[in-house]
């Protein structure tokens, strides 16, 4: 019987600890961004006496304190079986893989139809609009979504920026005078333009040079 209890015990820790592990995992988006205020709660008290329980169970195996008489191993097992039914029932689930698994992709819409909302050059050859990718996160990333009007070719260029965690703000009505950003052609080249975004995406005003022809971008400090 207490064979049966170790094995028993040690497939509950294994789980309970990959269990908590994903949660944390996926609760921080694998560590890139803070967790909201219902996973915060669970992890500064579930999370943490589930840890502590995992720690105190390995050290009770390590030394070997496993009860000896049938009443009490019967009693360990239910204990075991219930800490582990409890520990699915109260983690706030469905964990969300966006941010983490897979990517989150903000653009600025129309409201309320929530239509993108799609700018085009001056010189009307080019549409185009900011994605940023995982917003507020420190794998966060920008690029600029491109459409040739005459060919309906579509690309997406990387922007360097140089915020780690990509802030956009949120509320009001969208137009193209609050957009993230302005393309505008270059004074010098044709193939090349000038993206500048603004105050409506956040507060660090970036700018970069976009080639149409290598479809690449290059930041202007």
């Amino acid at each position: 019987m207490a064979t049966i209890i170790k094995i028993i015990w040690i497939l509950a820790i294994v789980f309970n600890f990959a269990l908590q592990t994903y949660f944390l995992i996926g609760a921080t988006a694998f560590f890139n961004r803070a967790t909201g205020l219902e996973w915060g709660i669970y992890l500064r008290t579930i999370w943490i006496v589930m840890m502590i329980l995992i720690i105190v169970s390995i050290i009770c195996l390590i030394l070997g304190r496993i009860p000896l008489d049938i009443s009490s191993q019967v009693k360990l097992i239910v204990l075991i079986v219930i800490i582990t039914i409890l520990s699915i029932i109260i983690a706030p689930t469905p964990i969300q893989k966006e941010g983490w698994l897979d990517d989150r992709v903000s653009v600025l819409h129309y409201t309320p139809s929530s239509e993108i909302l799609v700018q085009t050059t001056e010189d009307g050859k080019y549409e185009y609009f900011l994605e940023v990718i995982n917003s507020f996160q420190r794998n966060s990333r920008a690029q600029l979504f491109v459409r040739n009007v005459a060919t309906g070719e579509e690309t997406r260029i990387h922007l360097d920026m140089k915020n780690p965690r990509i802030s956009t703000r949120l509320g009001g009505t969208p137009n193209r005078e609050r957009a993230w950003s302005h393309l505008v052609i270059s004074d010098t080249f044709p193939l090349i333009y000038i993206l500048t975004t603004t105050w409506y995406l956040n507060d660090m005003i970036e700018s970069f040079e976009i080639c149409m022809e290598t479809k690449t971008s290059r930041r202007i400090d």
